[in-house]
């Protein structure tokens, strides 16, 4: 069973209107830092985020890996075992570089160079992208392979059965236990056991 806040929204639902879009984002796109500094833009809609975000895949940096073992004692993110599961995630994904820069990508190279700095192509999950420019909308082709094209498309497949627009507000638990979750479906406190 898959749970989602939000709305389930696919491709021809996506009209590349911000009005449009922002019913599939947490506050309507207007979540907020404490401080108000920074605007978080997390999705709220079948897929989550990645239903809405630029498709960029990098990959956990070797830094941040080594930091989780050494702080919350994860030995399992050893960098063989993870690199061997980025790598099944990347094939799902079609993770592949970005071949084609636009004009303002290309200025930008250009002034890393100048400069001296690092710079390069891009690894998204894009399969038969149209470079729109309007992936933060919803991808109006389906070449985004968010969530919503890959992962939750293969479990509804297999028989998995979606809730939209169902908000999880408590874990159910009997002991030690999780064995459901409460939701408010269109208003109305639902409970669903695992």
């Amino acid at each position: 069973m898959i749970l989602e806040e939000g709305p389930f929204a696919r491709a021809q639902d996506f009209s590349a209107q911000e009005v449009d879009a922002a019913g599939l984002y947490q506050d309507r796109m207007s979540r907020r830092t404490a401080d108000g500094g920074i605007t978080i833009l997390q999705g709220r809609a079948v897929g989550g985020s990645s239903t809405l975000n630029w498709t960029s895949s990098f990959r956990l940096p070797s830094r941040t890996r080594e930091h989780w073992e050494k702080e919350f004692q994860l030995g399992d993110l050893k960098a063989g075992f993870l690199d061997a599961e980025q790598d099944e995630v990347e094939k799902l994904l079609h993770v592949t570089l970005w071949d084609t820069p636009n004009a303002n990508n290309a200025k930008i190279a250009e002034g890393c160079q100048r400069l001296g700095w690092h710079w390069g192509p891009i690894p998204r999950s894009v399969r038969g992208c149209w470079n729109l420019g309007l992936c933060g909308l919803g991808c109006p082709t389906n070449a985004k392979q968010s969530a919503l094209v890959t992962t939750v498309k293969d479990a509804l497949l297999a028989g998995a059965t979606l809730v939209a627009d169902a908000k999880a507000d408590v874990l159910v638990a009997e002991g030690q236990r999780v064995v459901g979750v409460r939701a408010l479906v269109a208003g109305v406190p639902v409970t669903f056991r695992a």
